[in-house]
């Protein structure tokens, strides 16, 4: 497959052998909206697995590129090449499809449409799953969770674009202005249409890679690929590393680059958050992660979060909104889940995990 951002005629796809254990650990970057979260190939020695024989020769088959904006890979552990770059066009092509619905970055995704809009019209159903996705997540967190909060990123991006220096933000009344925007109950959909509140903006920046990593892993599972690993922003493991342990993920330190603070066996989904991924002024005093209950960005939110799943949605939607959340809130939200385990930074630079 070719892809869009690639060489003419050149596929994506490559024989990556791992490092053995006696190596050195390796950090691989993640994309900048989630650079607190990145992965450490920390490879044994390949061995028998039940029902499937690797040798050394059995690398992952490897997909990199580009998804709703940041980089993104699939890695196919197999023996059959052909197959697995076969399965590995299939899963880009579901994910490039659903990139044309939730994307902010393409002006003909369903999303942009709706919101320059207001209405989309038989919205698909892909479309309409993640609608009550972000639903269910923001009655269960008590609205910390809105994606109504486009609305707000707008104001910040447009009041520092022409204030680069401010020290201040947006006055209280355009804040106040924004919150009003807010208001989920009032927005409307259904199979025939979506409709939003005059003046909203709709993002799923909290919880769409989640879902499309979910919906690729999906399809991938459904075709036999176990283990897999599919990193769109969130990670999400079929299965244990070749080797039979767990894949490893690293959890970067987001106050000191180059740093890991820990690692974490994934047999499942992890999600990460920081205030620290991009922030709207100059110096840095307004961050990304807004509460949509006050309009301004999240007093508390760690300098990292990471949350871990059954899926990836769960977990992209939940590092979200614990990001926004008090510490009590946290704690009172997390007391409320099963198997959903939240990680943060500390002031001394070591990983907590929260308690409820």
């Amino acid at each position: 497959m070719t892809h869009p951002d690639g060489p003419k005629g050149g596929r994506r796809f490559a024989c990556v052998q791992e490092p053995s254990s006696r190596g050195r650990d390796m950090a691989v970057p993640m994309p900048s909206r989630r650079r607190v979260l990145q992965l450490v190939a920390v490879s044994p020695l390949l061995a028998l697995l039940p029902g499937m024989a690797f040798t050394q020769e059995a690398a992952p088959i490897v997909w990199r590129g580009r998804l709703m904006g940041a980089e993104a890979a699939l890695s196919l552990y197999a023996r059959d090449r052909d197959r697995a770059e076969e399965s590995l066009e299939e899963a880009i092509v579901l994910a490039r499809r659903l990139e044309g619905l939730f994307s902010l970055y393409r002006s003909d995704s369903a999303l942009v449409v709706l919101n320059e809009t207001g209405r989309l019209h038989a919205p698909p159903r892909d479309f309409l799953a993640l609608m009550q996705a972000a639903d269910h997540f923001h009655r269960l967190t008590d609205g910390a969770f809105n994606p109504l909060v486009g609305a707000l990123f707008d104001l910040y991006l447009a009041h520092f674009a022409s204030r680069p220096g401010d020290e201040r933000g947006p006055s209280s009344p355009a804040i106040a202005k924004g919150c009003r925007l807010l208001t989920w109950r009032k927005l409307r959909y259904d199979r025939r249409s979506v409709q939003l509140p005059r003046g909203a903006r709709l993002t799923f920046n909290g919880i769409a890679q989640g879902y499309v990593t979910d919906r690729v892993a999906a399809l991938l599972a459904r075709k036999g690929w176990m283990p897999a690993l599919v990193n769109f922003g969130e990670y999400r493991a079929l299965g244990r590393h070749p080797s039979g342990r767990p894949f490893m993920l690293g959890l970067a330190d987001p106050l000191h680059p180059g740093q890991v603070l820990g690692r974490l066996p994934v047999s499942r989904a992890l999600a990460a958050s920081s205030p620290l991924a991009a922030r709207f002024d100059e110096a840095g005093r307004f961050h990304h992660l807004l509460d949509p209950r006050t309009g301004r960005p999240a007093v508390q939110a760690p300098a990292g979060l990471w949350v871990a799943a059954g899926n990836a949605t769960t977990a992209d939607a939940l590092s979200t909104a614990l990001s926004v959340m008090t510490r009590t809130e946290r704690r009172r939200l997390l007391g409320r889940l099963s198997g959903v385990t939240a990680w943060q930074t500390t002031g001394g630079g070591t990983l907590q995990q929260l308690k409820s």
